[in-house]
């Protein structure tokens, strides 16, 4: 009956003298005749404190081994590594510095090389534009390195990568000689160091150790076979995003945008790769695959075949047992090095030493350059290669020598939240402008979710009295659904599906304003006059048709620049690559829609009274600079209003103006002077001194600055 007695227990003792004091409180309890002398020199006090002492030592590596497996609370630099690691990041010891290189070259005219015999008709002669591989090794007077990370390709100019022209040297009559080429270019600081690894025999999961701390990035991994190994994220990761240069030989088609598109981003399965991680000793250790078999995976793999179903060569067993280890040596997680010699090539930072300054980067240690063409003259080709320098206008900054233990749990926790994906809106946003430059740029991003009709709008609503007749053949994926002749009107959807048509033609007479080929007349005009007024899609719908919202699919609205930093729809390729992109970001369930937004082109007018001692000229001049620089396309977005009010008092506060007597914006909309052609009714548009924009993503844009902005001098 004794063993049936339940003793009071104390489970929250934490430290040696409260395990010591319920110890000896336990004895006083349930032994009171059995042991009595507490003294502190008694043999039993030794025996509890010796216990006590036990139980401090336990409960201590308990609540250390739970604060090491707590992200929020680990201190242990190696226990943050693999807590990072698990949560998707990778750490680093050190982080290297950054900067923007300006990279010149010599030109040679078409005078210099003999293509004209007139100075007067010299012009650069592209032929002898140098296309620079990425790894231009580089180095400051103190001997800190950097190295490009893109081609530095001169022939081709675009918005995001221009190519600046200018004259740098003539002859005694003026004829031109040579021009001077600029362009960026982003460089990295890092000691590049190559080592070799001899593998005999695989092994499962192998690694190596690089024998240099503070590495900041493996470069390359090759075997003596030519292969080239990977660096994925884990090893289940058996694709990659592949650079691919976009020349005709590997694609026909889109490599007519490589002016603007130099790489096409394709996956790519890699069955060689590996992953990194930062060891203890500050070390960075490659871990290789655990594909031992020269078979095929399909003879591997458990599967109809090779359990007896129907080959010649084997029995049907149907009692076989299936090793699951079998899977382990597989390429499901990459194949490990057998008996060859791999070459790493890595990038080691030095720390903070790093940050230079400016106009300090300027010894170019070894170049390479993409191709040369034959028929060039060999001396003055070389000529133009020895011409090439290279500066940094900004410091270099970003370098750290070890970064703190907080930051990087912080970006742990980031990163694991947002686990490499695209889960919100914002997130699918910045993944567009994140996508690396070298597979193009995109200029604006803004998404919404996809709404659908449901219901059937039919016939026409006249929602405007302007004088004139308006005969509209609505098309819809070729195929004419509609023809309405009357007033000026708001052409409804027919489809039931479908709320954006396809395509309009109109044939107009009277004093109406169209454009050829708007495909956005329906939105632009919604609520011109009559009922509903502006944004109210009541106007456009009939009363059996209501809006449905598809939760499974998002609408991504995207532009980017042509070369006068225009907004331009998107090429085939860059289409295609910010597809592939967005592909290994986004989630299971998400259909993304990529479109092409409205651009609606505005021109400005404005009048303003100045002070009586101001320059006329001087006024009107600073006014309208203020206004190309309110409206640079960098700072437009995607639905965004215009606040017509805020403009007048901006233009109030300039030197000299006294008041504005009137400030309006002019739709221009004619395709043939170069406009994008979408007709849009500004005054209808217009509530509270603010333009609002079409239903439908558009976005405003003041096309040629120069000409459409315009300034008048009034007196009272």
């Amino acid at each position: 009956m004794s063993d049936l007695i339940k003793k009071d227990v104390k489970y929250l003792n934490k430290d040696f003298g409260r395990f010591r004091q319920n110890l000896i409180n336990f004895a006083k309890t349930y032994f009171p005749t059995t042991y009595n002398d507490f003294n502190e020199s008694s043999p039993g006090m030794m025996f509890i404190e010796m216990a006590s002492y036990v139980g401090d030592v336990l409960s201590f590596y308990t609540d250390t081994q739970l604060r090491e497996s707590l992200p929020s609370e680990v201190q242990e630099r190696f226990n943050l590594y693999t807590l990072s690691q698990v949560f998707g990041l990778r750490a680093k010891t050190v982080t290297p510095s950054n900067t923007e290189l300006d990279v010149y070259q010599l030109l040679p005219s078409t005078y210099k090389t003999g293509l004209v015999a007139s100075g007067v008709d010299a012009r650069p002669d592209w032929r002898y534009a140098l296309n620079i591989e990425p790894d231009m090794r580089l180095s400051t007077q103190a001997g800190t390195n950097f190295r490009t990370l893109d081609y530095v390709n001169f022939i081709a100019s675009s918005s995001t990568s221009p190519t600046d022209v200018s004259v740098y040297e003539t002859d005694s009559s003026g004829r031109i000689q040579y021009y001077l080429l600029k362009k960026q270019a982003f460089a990295k600081s890092g000691e590049i160091i190559t080592n070799t690894f001899q593998f005999g025999d695989p092994k499962v999961y192998d690694k190596i150790v690089l024998p240099d701390s503070g590495v900041t990035e493996i470069i390359s991994v090759t075997d003596d076979d030519g292969n080239i190994w990977y660096e994925v994220d884990y090893l289940a990761q058996d694709t990659i995003m592949n650079p691919v240069r976009n020349i005709p030989y590997n694609d026909p088609e889109l490599s007519v945008f490589n002016g603007s598109v130099p790489y096409l981003l394709c996956l790519k399965q890699v069955p060689r790769r590996f992953t990194t991680q930062l060891r203890e000793d500050n070390l960075t250790e490659l871990q290789f695959g655990s594909g031992l078999s020269s078979e095929s995976d399909e003879d591997i793999i458990p599967n109809p075949k090779n359990v007896g179903m129907g080959l010649q060569y084997l029995t049907r067993n149907v009692d076989l047992s299936v090793d699951p280890t079998n899977f382990i040596y597989t390429r499901t997680y990459g194949l490990a090095p057998n008996n060859v010699t791999l070459t790493v090539t890595y990038a080691v930072g030095k720390g903070r030493v790093e940050n230079v300054l400016p106009n300090s980067i300027s010894t170019i240690d070894s170049v390479t350059y993409a191709s040369d063409v034959n028929a060039l003259d060999a001396t003055l080709l070389t000529t133009i290669k020895d011409s090439v320098a290279v500066n940094n206008p900004k410091p270099a900054v970003g370098a750290n020598s070890q970064n703190d233990i907080e930051k990087i749990r912080l970006d742990a926790v980031a990163n694991f939240a947002s686990q490499n994906r695209a889960v919100t809106k914002e997130d699918y946003v910045i993944r567009c402008y994140a996508m690396p430059p070298r597979f193009g740029s995109i200029a604006k991003a803004y998404i919404t979710t996809d709404e659908q009709l449901s219901g059937k709008a039919s016939g026409v609503t006249t929602i405007s009295d302007t004088p004139g007749e308006v005969m509209a053949t609505v098309h819809q994926y070729g195929s004419q659904v509609g023809k309405y002749t009357g007033d000026v009107a708001y052409i409804q959807a027919v489809d039931v599906q479908q709320r954006m048509l396809d395509q309009f033609q109109f044939a107009v007479m009277g004093d109406f304003l169209w454009s050829p080929g708007n495909r956005n007349l329906a939105q632009n005009y919604q609520g011109i006059g009559g009922a509903g007024g502006f944004g109210d899609p009541a106007a456009g719908y009939s009363s059996e048709t209501t809006k449905i919202t598809n939760h499974l699919a998002l609408n991504l609205y995207v532009l980017t620049y042509d070369a006068n930093k225009n907004f331009v729809s998107l090429n085939s390729a860059l289409n295609q690559n910010l597809e592939t992109y967005l592909s290994q970001h986004r989630m299971l369930t998400d259909a993304i829609n990529i479109k092409t937004p409205f651009i609606v082109n505005l021109g400005i007018e404005f009048e303003i009274i100045p002070n009586s001692t101001a320059n006329n000229n001087d006024v009107i001049l600073r006014c309208i600079n203020y206004l190309k620089s309110a409206f640079v396309n960098d700072i437009m977005s995607i639905n965004q209003p215009l606040i017509i009010s805020h403009y007048m008092a901006e233009l109030d506060k300039i030197e000299g103006v006294q008041t504005v007597s009137k400030f309006k914006f002019i739709n221009k909309y004619d395709t043939t002077e170069g406009y994008a052609g979408n007709v849009y009714d500004i005054n209808s548009a217009t509530r509270n001194n603010t333009l609002y924009p079409p239903v439908d993503p558009s976005i405003f844009e003041i096309k040629y600055p120069n000409q459409d902005i315009k300034g008048k001098i009034v007196s009272y």
